[in-house]
């Protein structure tokens, strides 16, 4: 397998009405990420945007997703979202990046695989891991992606991975997108249950949603982690719940409170000091893994029409 880094350009927006105004290209930012394209495979081959979690990117997003990926035809380009903005982790403190700054990222890494010419250009999906898998939920929605690609119809495909379903689209407009939720039962950072009730809010949008809780799975089933690590140092929102008004403002439910004239950073401490904790569990587990990997491929193959 040949890895590749590639540099794309990307922005810095604080909120997401800087995007759905198209103000946020007035913050652009220099990001890179890992291309790695299958071996022996002839013509162009589908491909996966890959977004890292609060940890930014790790050498197991590599070893232990996309090698399988790469394995099974597809081209996968695992982006770093934190590097060039001089961003370490986002665990600690999450105000540091925007969400509205990621999924600009995501359909941006879009943009530069349509153009590649090892790509088949209408058969991209993206997929992440926590925060990223917030992110390839948030790449579905129509407004932002109009903002960013104009009439360009972006992934063919999303795949979160035990995203946090916390911030939701008070209407979200996702007609005909196809969606996988990979969740874990046991995850409490990133709990399922919101995740449930918002695939069924996503579902009466229109957009055809496939659930997958693996049973005794914690967050970060697919990492090197330890077999099982409590993070003290992990802000934890999963007792929250905010809105994304069709303008791109945020409301947060608990207190009413709305983001104002806030930017992300400040929302976020209004926000934790409202519903946010501290601490979350995180679990290596093999077999999960293997399990959903071969459920994510699988996923893609319908998803994307690979191989009919």
């Amino acid at each position: 397998l040949n890895q590749l880094l590639d540099r794309f350009a990307s922005y810095d927006p604080k909120r997401y009405d800087e995007v759905l105004n198209r103000t946020y290209r007035d913050k652009p930012v220099a990001l890179f990420g890992y291309l790695s394209l299958p071996a022996g495979v002839q013509g162009k081959v589908p491909a996966v945007v890959i977004i890292p979690g609060s940890g930014g990117y790790k050498p197991w997003m590599q070893s232990n997703v996309a090698d399988f990926l790469n394995s099974e035809g597809f081209a996968t380009f695992i982006i770093d979202p934190f590097t060039g903005r001089g961003v370490t982790e986002t665990a600690s403190d999450q105000g540091q990046i925007s969400f509205a700054a990621t999924t600009v990222d995501a359909l941006e890494a879009y943009r530069l695989l349509r153009d590649h010419p090892a790509i088949d250009s209408a058969r991209i999906a993206v997929t992440g891991f926590s925060r990223g898998g917030t992110m390839s939920m948030g790449a579905a929605e129509e407004r932002l992606r109009r903002a960013v690609l104009g009439d360009d119809p972006g992934f063919a495909a999303y795949a979160p991975m035990y995203p946090g379903c916390v911030t939701q689209w008070r209407n979200p407009q996702v007609k005909g997108v196809k969606m996988f939720f990979m969740l874990g039962e046991k995850d409490d950072w990133t709990e399922p249950k919101p995740c449930v009730e918002y695939t069924q809010r996503l579902s009466q949008a229109g957009a055809l949603v496939e659930t997958k809780i693996y049973p005794g799975a914690h967050h970060a089933w697919n990492s090197n982690v330890a077999t099982r690590a409590w993070l003290p140092r992990a802000q934890n929102f999963s007792k929250c719940t905010t809105l994304i008004e069709d303008g791109g403002g945020l409301v947060d439910l608990r207190s009413g409170r709305t983001e104002g004239a806030m930017n992300w950073s400040e929302w976020l401490k209004e926000l934790f000091s409202s519903c946010g904790g501290w601490g979350a569990t995180v679990a290596a587990d093999a077999t999960t893994t293997q399990t959903s990997n071969r459920d994510l491929s699988s996923f893609l193959r319908r998803a994307m029409l690979v191989g009919q």
